[in-house]
């Protein structure tokens, strides 16, 4: 029965509703609870659903994409502007997921952030250019 819930997951994950996409993306979790082997048609229809623009679908979406393949960050990488951009627009909840989301995001992709003007700080200390705490503006 799993192949055929998959396909209809499949087909409401593109429905014009937004309601009906975000049913599928509750879906998602649970059909992954039934037969984990078939987690990569899973990741296929949690790609599908990242790409969606309506707020309340996204964080269905993202809840998804925790419970299913939350390693898998690369996926976040096309979308990680537009998820910042919506997240004041979606529900409690779904600010929540997509907190969590961006933190682990963020932590894995940028690693020193601030590395950079370190640098420039400590090579303008070095020159005598002043404090290392200072930057010109």
């Amino acid at each position: 029965i799993v192949p055929v819930v998959i396909l209809a997951v499949r087909k409401c994950a593109v429905d014009p509703s937004p309601y009906v996409r975000k049913a599928a993306a509750h879906a998602i979790p649970k059909v992954y609870r039934l037969d984990a082997a078939r987690g990569d048609e899973l990741v296929e229809i949690v790609e599908t659903m990242l790409r969606d623009s309506t707020p309340l679908v996204l964080s269905s979406a993202v809840a998804a994409f925790q419970e299913v393949c939350p390693h898998r960050v690369d996926l976040i990488h096309r979308h990680f502007r537009k998820i910042c951009r919506m997240l004041v627009d979606m529900d409690e909840w779904g600010q929540i997921l997509m907190a969590n989301l961006l933190t682990r995001y963020a932590r894995a992709q940028f690693l020193a952030p601030d590395a950079y003007t370190r640098d420039l700080c400590l090579d303008r200390a070095a020159r005598g250019g002043g404090a290392p705490g200072q930057m010109a503006l």
